[in-house]
């Protein structure tokens, strides 16, 4: 009974999770970078398959995606 007051080791932090497109297919930056212009957004997969919008700078995307579901309906808000 003890051990349920000792937190589980092991496992980690699993690393970085791709974007995927429409399809579900891994987004690269490279890929992303000829496709879209400076201040271009667009829906990509991110976690568990829900939408986020990355948004394209002049060097490369932001360092963080803008969930795309309304937290009111749980609709995806168009942008």
């Amino acid at each position: 009974y003890i051990l349920i007051f000792i937190p589980q080791g092991g496992g980690g932090g699993g690393g970085a999770i791709l974007a995927g497109d429409i399809n579900g297919n891994p987004v690269s930056l490279a890929g992303w970078m000829k496709s879209h212009n400076d201040n271009d957004r667009e829906l990509v997969q991110g976690l568990k398959g829900d939408p986020f919008y990355i948004v394209t700078t002049k060097e490369g995307i932001k360092d963080f995606a803008i969930g795309a579901v309304c937290t009111h309906l749980g609709c995806v808000v168009p942008w």
